[in-house]
């Protein structure tokens, strides 16, 4: 990020390829995306997202690039947190009436960090 730098808000959103602006590293369509929590920790950022039902991983070494956990595989991503003792915690969130509801759903999850 460039301190003072104009991202094109709210002229554009996203990549605009112009050079009056700075573009973003990534961009995700609302489709993909629509995120709804993050969290840092150690050296990756986390993103849960909604409509993409994703967990989306992107280093902050190269945040050109982004790893995507769990598609489709629990619905609805509402939050993200480290926990305490090591984990990542990331919350689903289905029964909202935008998502398809399962057996137990909405809930925490963890899975070990590292």
């Amino acid at each position: 990020m460039t301190s003072g730098g104009n991202y094109g808000w709210p002229e554009v959103e996203g990549i605009a390829g112009r050079e009056d602006y700075i573009d973003p590293v990534q961009q995700w369509s609302p489709d993909q995306a629509s995120p709804s929590g993050i969290a840092i920790t150690g050296g990756t950022i986390f993103l849960a997202n909604l409509r993409g039902q994703v967990l989306r991983a992107v280093p902050v070494a190269d945040p050109t690039t982004s790893t995507d956990f769990y598609a489709g595989e629990y619905g609805r991503f509402r939050a993200v947190i480290p926990s305490p003792d090591g984990e990542l915690w990331f919350l689903t969130n289905n029964t909202d009436g935008r998502g398809t509801p399962g057996a137990g759903d909405d809930r925490l999850l963890s899975v070990p960090l590292g």
